[in-house]
Protein backbone atom coordinates (compact mmCIF):
# COMPACT_ATOMS: atom_id res chain seq x y z
CA UNK A 1 0.00 0.00 0.00
CA UNK A 2 1.58 3.67 -0.40
CA UNK A 3 0.51 6.57 1.33
CA UNK A 4 1.23 9.87 0.90
CA UNK A 5 1.02 12.58 4.21
CA UNK A 6 0.66 15.68 3.42
CA UNK A 7 0.73 18.72 6.08
CA UNK A 8 2.69 21.84 6.60
CA UNK A 9 4.06 21.39 9.59
CA UNK A 10 7.32 19.26 8.52
CA UNK A 11 8.08 17.97 11.91
CA UNK A 12 4.73 16.97 12.27
CA UNK A 13 4.87 15.42 8.90
CA UNK A 14 8.08 13.56 10.09
CA UNK A 15 7.06 12.21 13.23
CA UNK A 16 3.47 10.84 11.61
CA UNK A 17 5.36 9.04 8.58
CA UNK A 18 7.04 6.42 11.05
CA UNK A 19 3.40 4.47 12.12
CA UNK A 20 2.74 3.70 8.85
CA UNK A 21 6.53 2.54 7.81
CA UNK A 22 6.72 0.65 11.02
CA UNK A 23 4.17 -1.45 9.33
CA UNK A 24 5.86 -1.91 5.71
CA UNK A 25 3.91 0.89 4.05
CA UNK A 26 5.42 2.93 1.37
CA UNK A 27 5.27 6.35 2.62
CA UNK A 28 6.06 9.67 0.67
CA UNK A 29 5.58 13.09 2.54
CA UNK A 30 4.40 16.83 1.42
CA UNK A 31 4.57 19.57 3.77
CA UNK A 32 1.78 21.89 1.49
CA UNK A 33 -0.96 21.62 -0.57
CA UNK A 34 0.36 22.11 -3.84
CA UNK A 35 3.46 19.76 -3.36
CA UNK A 36 0.83 17.23 -2.46
CA UNK A 37 -1.30 17.69 -5.44
CA UNK A 38 1.98 17.80 -7.90
CA UNK A 39 2.79 14.00 -6.41
CA UNK A 40 -0.84 12.69 -6.65
CA UNK A 41 -0.18 13.72 -10.03
CA UNK A 42 2.98 12.01 -10.86
CA UNK A 43 2.25 8.75 -8.48
CA UNK A 44 -0.99 7.38 -7.59
CA UNK A 45 -1.30 6.60 -3.82
CA UNK A 46 -3.88 4.21 -2.26
CA UNK A 47 -4.84 6.43 0.66
CA UNK A 48 -3.98 10.61 1.37
CA UNK A 49 -3.36 11.82 5.14
CA UNK A 50 -4.27 15.42 4.28
CA UNK A 51 -4.16 18.30 6.77
CA UNK A 52 -7.27 20.78 7.03
CA UNK A 53 -5.38 24.10 7.51
CA UNK A 54 -2.46 24.43 5.17
CA UNK A 55 -1.08 27.94 4.46
CA UNK A 56 -0.87 27.64 0.78
CA UNK A 57 -3.56 25.79 -0.30
CA UNK A 58 -6.57 24.61 2.56
CA UNK A 59 -7.37 20.65 2.34
CA UNK A 60 -10.67 21.30 1.01
CA UNK A 61 -9.36 22.72 -2.01
CA UNK A 62 -6.84 20.22 -2.46
CA UNK A 63 -9.38 17.56 -2.19
CA UNK A 64 -11.72 19.46 -4.44
CA UNK A 65 -8.87 19.98 -7.09
CA UNK A 66 -7.80 16.12 -6.67
CA UNK A 67 -11.27 15.10 -7.69
CA UNK A 68 -11.04 17.60 -10.88
CA UNK A 69 -8.02 15.98 -11.89
CA UNK A 70 -9.46 12.39 -11.93
CA UNK A 71 -7.28 11.40 -8.77
CA UNK A 72 -8.85 8.25 -7.11
CA UNK A 73 -7.12 7.79 -3.78
CA UNK A 74 -8.99 7.20 -0.49
CA UNK A 75 -9.05 10.75 1.31
CA UNK A 76 -8.14 10.80 5.69
CA UNK A 77 -8.33 14.17 6.72
CA UNK A 78 -6.89 16.04 9.65
CA UNK A 79 -8.79 18.31 11.37
CA UNK A 80 -8.18 20.50 14.87
CA UNK A 81 -10.57 19.88 17.80
CA UNK A 82 -13.84 21.06 17.03
CA UNK A 83 -13.61 21.69 13.39
CA UNK A 84 -16.20 19.41 12.57
CA UNK A 85 -18.11 21.68 10.88
CA UNK A 86 -15.23 21.53 8.47
CA UNK A 87 -14.55 17.91 8.09
CA UNK A 88 -18.43 17.50 6.70
CA UNK A 89 -17.42 19.87 3.84
CA UNK A 90 -14.65 17.58 3.04
CA UNK A 91 -17.14 14.80 3.27
CA UNK A 92 -19.10 16.08 1.06
CA UNK A 93 -16.60 16.42 -1.66
CA UNK A 94 -15.65 12.63 -1.40
CA UNK A 95 -13.41 12.01 1.89
CA UNK A 96 -13.28 8.87 3.37
CA UNK A 97 -12.69 9.97 6.96
CA UNK A 98 -11.32 12.41 9.35
CA UNK A 99 -9.49 12.43 12.47
CA UNK A 100 -9.22 15.11 15.36
CA UNK A 101 -5.30 16.25 16.29
CA UNK A 102 -4.22 14.91 18.55
CA UNK A 103 -4.64 11.46 18.27
CA UNK A 104 -2.83 7.80 18.48
CA UNK A 105 -0.31 6.45 15.96
CA UNK A 106 -2.83 3.71 16.55
CA UNK A 107 -5.97 5.44 15.62
CA UNK A 108 -4.12 6.60 12.06
CA UNK A 109 -3.25 3.10 10.97
CA UNK A 110 -6.72 2.18 11.66
CA UNK A 111 -8.07 5.08 9.78
CA UNK A 112 -5.56 3.70 6.47
CA UNK A 113 -6.51 0.28 6.72
CA UNK A 114 -9.98 0.94 6.66
CA UNK A 115 -9.59 3.08 3.89
CA UNK A 116 -7.52 0.76 1.54
CA UNK A 117 -10.12 -1.47 2.36
CA UNK A 118 -12.83 0.35 0.46
CA UNK A 119 -13.77 2.11 -2.82
CA UNK A 120 -13.35 5.99 -2.82
CA UNK A 121 -16.10 7.56 -1.63
CA UNK A 122 -18.37 9.72 -3.51
CA UNK A 123 -18.93 13.14 -2.95
CA UNK A 124 -21.82 14.40 -0.75
CA UNK A 125 -21.69 10.84 1.02
CA UNK A 126 -22.03 11.31 4.90
CA UNK A 127 -20.86 9.03 7.18
CA UNK A 128 -22.45 7.58 10.15
CA UNK A 129 -19.51 9.24 12.53
CA UNK A 130 -20.33 12.53 11.07
CA UNK A 131 -24.35 12.12 11.57
CA UNK A 132 -23.45 10.52 15.66
CA UNK A 133 -21.22 13.55 16.05
CA UNK A 134 -23.34 16.34 15.08
CA UNK A 135 -26.19 14.52 17.43
CA UNK A 136 -23.86 13.90 20.22
CA UNK A 137 -23.31 17.88 20.19
CA UNK A 138 -26.76 18.85 20.18
CA UNK A 139 -27.38 16.71 23.09
CA UNK A 140 -24.39 18.11 25.14
CA UNK A 141 -25.49 19.25 28.32
CA UNK A 142 -29.64 18.20 28.40
CA UNK A 143 -31.48 16.05 29.52
CA UNK A 144 -32.20 13.21 27.24
CA UNK A 145 -35.66 10.97 27.62
CA UNK A 146 -34.22 7.54 26.03
CA UNK A 147 -37.46 5.56 24.27
CA UNK A 148 -35.54 2.66 22.62
CA UNK A 149 -36.03 -0.76 21.48
CA UNK A 150 -32.19 -1.65 22.28
CA UNK A 151 -31.29 -1.81 25.88
CA UNK A 152 -29.92 1.68 27.11
CA UNK A 153 -26.22 0.05 27.68
CA UNK A 154 -26.38 -0.11 23.10
CA UNK A 155 -28.33 2.75 22.88
CA UNK A 156 -25.42 4.90 25.09
CA UNK A 157 -22.58 2.68 22.80
CA UNK A 158 -24.26 2.95 19.56
CA UNK A 159 -25.37 7.21 19.91
CA UNK A 160 -22.66 8.29 21.95
CA UNK A 161 -25.39 10.28 23.80
CA UNK A 162 -26.15 9.19 27.96
CA UNK A 163 -29.56 8.92 28.85
CA UNK A 164 -30.83 11.21 31.92
CA UNK A 165 -33.69 8.28 31.61
CA UNK A 166 -34.03 5.53 29.50
CA UNK A 167 -37.14 3.73 29.08
CA UNK A 168 -36.76 0.01 27.20
CA UNK A 169 -39.69 -1.23 25.21
CA UNK A 170 -38.58 -4.60 25.92
CA UNK A 171 -38.18 -4.57 29.74
CA UNK A 172 -40.13 -7.38 31.00
CA UNK A 173 -40.94 -5.57 34.06
CA UNK A 174 -43.01 -2.65 31.97
CA UNK A 175 -44.70 -4.86 29.52
CA UNK A 176 -47.99 -4.77 31.28
CA UNK A 177 -47.87 -1.06 31.38
CA UNK A 178 -46.46 -0.83 28.18
CA UNK A 179 -50.00 -2.53 26.90
CA UNK A 180 -51.97 0.93 28.16
CA UNK A 181 -51.67 3.35 24.87
CA UNK A 182 -51.46 6.22 26.98
CA UNK A 183 -48.46 4.96 29.57
CA UNK A 184 -45.86 5.73 27.27
CA UNK A 185 -47.50 9.26 26.38
CA UNK A 186 -47.74 10.02 30.11
CA UNK A 187 -44.35 9.27 30.53
CA UNK A 188 -42.56 11.60 27.94
CA UNK A 189 -44.88 14.44 28.95
CA UNK A 190 -43.90 13.66 33.03
CA UNK A 191 -40.22 14.47 31.72
CA UNK A 192 -40.95 17.12 29.27
CA UNK A 193 -43.30 19.26 31.77
CA UNK A 194 -40.14 18.46 34.68
CA UNK A 195 -36.71 19.19 32.38
CA UNK A 196 -35.88 22.44 31.18
CA UNK A 197 -34.90 22.11 27.67
CA UNK A 198 -35.54 18.47 27.14
CA UNK A 199 -34.50 16.31 24.57
CA UNK A 200 -36.51 13.15 23.74
CA UNK A 201 -35.00 10.38 20.79
CA UNK A 202 -37.15 7.49 20.23
CA UNK A 203 -34.54 5.00 19.01
CA UNK A 204 -36.89 2.57 16.55
CA UNK A 205 -40.00 2.68 15.61
CA UNK A 206 -40.94 -0.58 14.54
CA UNK A 207 -41.52 -2.49 17.53
CA UNK A 208 -43.55 0.14 19.31
CA UNK A 209 -45.75 0.36 15.99
CA UNK A 210 -46.26 -3.46 16.75
CA UNK A 211 -47.09 -3.30 20.08
CA UNK A 212 -49.42 -0.25 19.82
CA UNK A 213 -51.45 -0.72 16.96
CA UNK A 214 -51.45 1.57 13.54
CA UNK A 215 -53.87 3.61 15.45
CA UNK A 216 -52.48 4.47 18.49
CA UNK A 217 -49.28 4.82 16.83
CA UNK A 218 -49.77 7.57 15.11
CA UNK A 219 -51.52 8.88 17.70
CA UNK A 220 -48.29 8.57 19.69
CA UNK A 221 -46.74 10.47 16.78
CA UNK A 222 -48.60 13.25 16.47
CA UNK A 223 -48.69 14.10 20.15
CA UNK A 224 -44.18 13.79 19.98
CA UNK A 225 -44.33 15.93 16.86
CA UNK A 226 -46.87 18.70 18.87
CA UNK A 227 -44.96 18.92 21.83
CA UNK A 228 -41.73 19.21 19.71
CA UNK A 229 -43.45 21.85 17.54
CA UNK A 230 -44.32 23.43 20.27
CA UNK A 231 -41.23 24.61 21.61
CA UNK A 232 -41.54 22.25 25.04
CA UNK A 233 -38.73 19.74 23.53
CA UNK A 234 -36.40 18.94 20.47
CA UNK A 235 -37.09 15.53 18.89
CA UNK A 236 -35.00 12.91 17.46
CA UNK A 237 -36.61 9.60 15.62
CA UNK A 238 -34.06 7.34 15.05
CA UNK A 239 -34.74 4.61 12.40
CA UNK A 240 -32.41 2.21 11.05
CA UNK A 241 -31.48 2.48 7.05
CA UNK A 242 -29.95 -0.02 5.25
CA UNK A 243 -26.51 -0.68 6.25
CA UNK A 244 -23.52 1.43 4.86
CA UNK A 245 -21.80 -1.13 2.45
CA UNK A 246 -25.26 -2.04 0.74
CA UNK A 247 -25.26 1.86 0.05
CA UNK A 248 -22.22 1.87 -1.31
CA UNK A 249 -23.04 -0.98 -3.25
CA UNK A 250 -23.54 -0.15 -7.01
CA UNK A 251 -23.20 3.78 -6.04
CA UNK A 252 -20.39 3.95 -8.60
CA UNK A 253 -22.44 2.26 -11.50
CA UNK A 254 -25.27 5.26 -11.09
CA UNK A 255 -24.23 8.29 -11.24
CA UNK A 256 -26.80 9.81 -8.78
CA UNK A 257 -25.44 12.70 -7.82
CA UNK A 258 -26.52 15.01 -10.68
CA UNK A 259 -29.75 14.37 -9.38
CA UNK A 260 -28.86 14.41 -5.58
CA UNK A 261 -27.62 18.13 -6.19
CA UNK A 262 -30.44 19.07 -8.53
CA UNK A 263 -32.77 18.12 -5.81
CA UNK A 264 -30.79 19.71 -2.67
CA UNK A 265 -29.61 22.84 -4.55
CA UNK A 266 -31.87 24.08 -7.63
CA UNK A 267 -35.42 22.34 -7.16
CA UNK A 268 -37.81 24.63 -5.03
CA UNK A 269 -39.08 23.59 -1.76
CA UNK A 270 -42.66 22.53 -2.79
CA UNK A 271 -41.02 20.97 -5.41
CA UNK A 272 -38.88 19.04 -3.50
CA UNK A 273 -41.26 18.22 -1.20
CA UNK A 274 -43.25 17.15 -3.81
CA UNK A 275 -40.54 14.99 -4.80
CA UNK A 276 -40.24 13.38 -1.90
CA UNK A 277 -43.69 12.56 -1.17
CA UNK A 278 -43.47 11.04 -4.24
CA UNK A 279 -40.14 8.36 -3.39
CA UNK A 280 -41.50 8.01 0.49
CA UNK A 281 -45.14 6.79 -0.90
CA UNK A 282 -43.94 4.22 -3.24
CA UNK A 283 -45.29 5.59 -6.65
CA UNK A 284 -47.80 8.33 -7.48
CA UNK A 285 -49.37 9.37 -10.91
CA UNK A 286 -48.05 12.62 -12.56
CA UNK A 287 -51.29 14.46 -12.58
CA UNK A 288 -51.21 13.66 -8.89
CA UNK A 289 -47.80 15.39 -8.43
CA UNK A 290 -48.59 18.07 -10.91
CA UNK A 291 -51.96 18.81 -8.26
CA UNK A 292 -49.31 19.37 -5.57
CA UNK A 293 -47.16 21.60 -7.48
CA UNK A 294 -48.07 25.79 -8.11
CA UNK A 295 -48.00 25.61 -11.95
CA UNK A 296 -45.14 28.23 -12.19
CA UNK A 297 -42.94 25.01 -10.34
CA UNK A 298 -44.60 22.15 -13.11
CA UNK A 299 -41.35 22.86 -15.25
CA UNK A 300 -39.27 22.53 -12.66
CA UNK A 301 -41.06 18.96 -11.68
CA UNK A 302 -41.03 17.72 -15.17
CA UNK A 303 -37.06 18.72 -15.35
CA UNK A 304 -36.01 16.78 -12.15
CA UNK A 305 -38.44 13.59 -13.03
CA UNK A 306 -36.74 13.51 -16.28
CA UNK A 307 -33.05 13.32 -14.20
CA UNK A 308 -34.42 11.23 -11.85
CA UNK A 309 -35.60 8.18 -14.80
CA UNK A 310 -31.93 9.13 -16.86
CA UNK A 311 -30.32 8.22 -14.01
CA UNK A 312 -32.78 4.85 -13.12
CA UNK A 313 -34.01 5.85 -9.87
CA UNK A 314 -37.52 6.14 -10.65
CA UNK A 315 -39.48 4.59 -13.06
CA UNK A 316 -42.59 4.63 -14.78
CA UNK A 317 -45.45 2.09 -14.95
CA UNK A 318 -49.16 2.14 -15.79
CA UNK A 319 -48.75 5.73 -15.47
CA UNK A 320 -47.55 6.02 -11.88
CA UNK A 321 -43.94 6.66 -10.93
CA UNK A 322 -41.91 4.10 -8.78
CA UNK A 323 -38.77 3.68 -7.01
CA UNK A 324 -36.68 1.09 -8.64
CA UNK A 325 -33.88 -0.73 -6.53
CA UNK A 326 -31.24 2.09 -7.10
CA UNK A 327 -34.11 4.44 -6.15
CA UNK A 328 -33.90 3.31 -2.55
CA UNK A 329 -30.16 3.92 -2.29
CA UNK A 330 -30.82 7.52 -3.46
CA UNK A 331 -33.75 8.19 -0.52
CA UNK A 332 -31.26 6.79 1.83
CA UNK A 333 -28.71 9.48 0.56
CA UNK A 334 -31.56 11.94 0.81
CA UNK A 335 -32.39 11.03 4.29
CA UNK A 336 -28.68 11.59 5.65
CA UNK A 337 -28.50 15.03 4.07
CA UNK A 338 -32.14 16.41 5.05
CA UNK A 339 -31.19 14.92 8.17
CA UNK A 340 -27.79 16.59 8.57
CA UNK A 341 -29.70 20.06 7.42
CA UNK A 342 -31.81 19.62 10.24
CA UNK A 343 -29.66 18.65 12.98
CA UNK A 344 -27.42 22.04 11.71
CA UNK A 345 -30.75 24.40 11.65
CA UNK A 346 -31.85 23.32 15.19
CA UNK A 347 -35.24 22.09 13.90
CA UNK A 348 -37.65 21.01 16.57
CA UNK A 349 -38.15 16.97 14.88
CA UNK A 350 -35.15 15.55 13.17
CA UNK A 351 -35.72 12.17 11.48
CA UNK A 352 -32.12 10.51 12.00
CA UNK A 353 -31.14 7.07 10.29
CA UNK A 354 -28.50 6.71 11.93
CA UNK A 355 -27.85 2.91 12.85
Amino acid sequence: MHVLLVDDNKIFVEQLQKYPSQQGLAVDTATGGAEGLEKMQRQPYDVVVLDLKMPDIPGTEVLRRARDRAITSRFIILTGYGDVQSAVETMKLGAIDFLEKPFEGNALLECINNAAERRPRPPYWLPLKIMARELQKQCAGKPVLAVTEVHPRLFRERLGVTALRAIWLKDPALQEMLSSPGYLLDQVEEFVAQQEGAVVIQYGMGLLQERCGEECFSQHMDRLHQMADRGRCRLFLVFRPEDEEHLMEGLGEVALYPAIEDMLTVLHHQVRCTVIQLLRTGGLRYRDLLDRVNVNHSADLSHHLKILRQHGVIEKKERRYTLTAVGHRYVDILQYLLAMSALQQDCPVVYVPLL
